[in-house]
């Protein structure tokens, strides 16, 4: 009898030790160990799609740590110029501050009757497509040369352009379809080679 009771006691005591060990098989593995969230490299490029100063996708943007970027806060215009906005643009590696013609109103008026560009070194026109038309030179006072552009800023043609104040004018028709037609004063730019691009700059 006494050897029964000595052999239910041990019995228990191995059960008890069986299911405190066995306890945690139950548990599920994500409230043992969590893994802490990814958090984003701050090395990764910004995905957010570059825009240029009329708020229309544009040539690409650079901010090249070696280019002079000048300033538009404190550029003088010319008065028919004035109130449209002011852009920094590359062309041939060298920094432009340009006003930006961006409708058809200051499209449709450029450089008419501007005698000088005080500190502007010219004026670029954008449209949101490809545009294939011409140019002409009526009531223009300086003589300009263009430059046509794609929307990713290769260049599509140039010439020069001359003053004219009586009609007909000539109009001036590039090799293609462009985005951007940049006016700046005759000689400015010295010949552009067939690799030039165009590039709207960052401060």
């Amino acid at each position: 009898m006494h050897r029964r009771r000595s052999l239910v006691a041990v019995a228990l005591i191995v059960a008890v030790i069986v299911v405190a060990c066995g306890g945690d098989e139950d548990i599920p593995a994500s409230a043992v160990l969590t893994a802490a969230p990814t958090q984003p490299s701050s090395t990764e490029p910004d995905p957010t799609p570059t825009t240029g100063p009329v708020g229309e996708t544009t040539a690409p943007t650079t901010s090249s740590p070696t280019t002079v970027i000048p300033s538009v806060d404190d550029i003088a215009v010319p008065p028919t110029l004035e109130g449209l906005p002011l852009a920094v643009i590359r062309v041939s590696g060298e920094a432009l501050v340009v006003a930006v013609a961006d409708n058809g109103g200051a499209r449709r008026q450029g450089l008419m009757n501007v005698e000088d560009l005080v500190d502007l070194d010219g004026m670029l026109f954008t449209w949101p497509d490809d545009t294939d038309g011409g140019f002409w030179m009526k009531d223009t006072l300086l003589p300009l040369d263009i430059a046509f552009f794609t929307a990713d800023g290769s260049l599509v043609d140039t010439f020069p352009m001359e003053p004219c104040t009586e009609s007909p004018c000539p109009t001036y028709f590039p090799a293609g379809a462009y985005r951007y037609a940049l006016e700046t004063e005759q000689g400015r730019l010295g010949d552009l080679e067939a690799e030039t691009t165009l590039r709207f700059l960052e401060p």
